[in-house]
């Protein structure tokens, strides 16, 4: 995380941009060109403006650059200027500024100049103080969740990623990770096919279920993810800037952590354990029942009435003799003795 927030604000702590500049009533602002695809930092999104007669271009070019012309028309009070950001993590951000003729300059205010030229010169240097401010709040926690995605979302085709450094506050690119300088979050069973299907058992004849558990489901990586990513990161009670970056930290944990019906939840996992569990014990069930019955049908032959056996034995018998005796009364008949 201390990484990747270094490659995040950059050796200036202005999140990879250039300082705000003014030419004549022109305000321009410039990504960073050490190399314009690098992922770190703030990208710009867009900028926006109802000063009547001023005009906004971008952001366009290489490396990405956007501004806000005036046209020669001193804003009014009350005018507003808006710039956008794209975020590490995929979140946005942006800086609100409002025109003021109030001394001294009111927050979140840019003074209005004798003439247009010397507005834009103060909203440049308002502008640049908003972005090294929102570098240590929006953007640090943006960059903590997207140093904690680099290291929780891999599997054995998508290595945990590093920033490509020392030094870091100017890397251009993430690199693989390697066994010396990374320690792998989950080491277990990575398989692709269902987790559940890795423990399964046979309750009934024709009945199997299955109930087995992977630690990196999306379910149970999130949640250990973003605990950590929020354990991770330090606040520091002499640091102005970390009541702000806490506050937007957790606004980023508590939706990371929201339920969702877009990703695998905790209470979906539980469902389908329950569900096995229910096929179980129904079959312990019905097996019981069969139990009772065929017990009754045993206990009915091994615990035969001895004295009821002892007449079946002895009819048995008789029938048995009576049937000799006949036998051997047809074995000695002739026809003398028939006679």
């Amino acid at each position: 995380i201390f990484e990747r927030l270094q490659a995040d604000q950059g050796s200036d702590g202005r999140g990879r941009l250039d300082a705000p500049a003014a030419s004549g009533d022109v305000v321009t602002l410039t990504e960073n060109s050490e190399d314009p695809t690098h992922p770190f930092g703030f990208k710009l999104a867009g900028a926006s403006t109802d000063i009547a007669g001023a005009t906004v271009s971008g952001p366009s070019g290489t490396p990405s650059s956007l501004s806000i012309d005036f046209g020669g028309t001193n804003p009014p009070d009350g005018a507003t200027v808006q710039v956008q950001f794209t975020l590490p993590d995929g979140t946005s951000s942006s800086i609100s500024l409002t025109a003021s003729s109030t001394v001294p300059t009111p927050g979140g205010s840019f003074a209005i100049g004798a003439n247009a030229a010397a507005t834009a010169a103060n909203l440049a240097g308002v502008l640049d103080t908003k972005i090294q401010a929102l570098a240590k709040t929006d953007l640090a926690a943006a960059s903590a969740v997207a140093a904690s995605n680099n290291f929780f979302n891999t599997d054995a085709s998508n290595p945990a990623q590093r920033v490509n450094g020392p030094p870091f506050d100017t890397a251009t690119s993430l690199r693989n990770e390697t066994a010396t300088d990374t320690v792998k979050w989950y080491t277990g069973d990575a398989g692709t096919n269902d987790p559940r299907s890795t423990m399964m058992a046979r309750v009934d004849d024709a009945i199997t279920v299955s109930y087995g558990i992977r630690g990196n489901e999306e379910a149970l990586r999130t949640t250990v993810q973003n605990f950590a990513t929020l354990a991770a990161v330090s606040f520091s009670g002499s640091d102005p800037s970390a009541n702000d970056r806490y506050n937007a930290l957790t606004q980023r944990i508590g939706v990371n952590l929201a339920p969702s019906s877009t990703v695998q939840q905790i209470s979906a996992i539980q469902t389908q354990i329950a569900g096995a569990n229910l096929a179980a014990n129904a079959a312990k069930t019905r097996i019981d029942d069969k139990k009772a019955l065929l017990q009754g049908v045993l206990g009915s032959i091994e615990n035969a009435d001895p004295n009821q056996v002892g007449v079946e034995l002895l009819a048995l018998q008789t029938q048995l003799q009576a049937s000799l005796q006949a036998t051997s009364m047809l074995s000695k008949l002739s026809l003398v003795n028939f006679i």
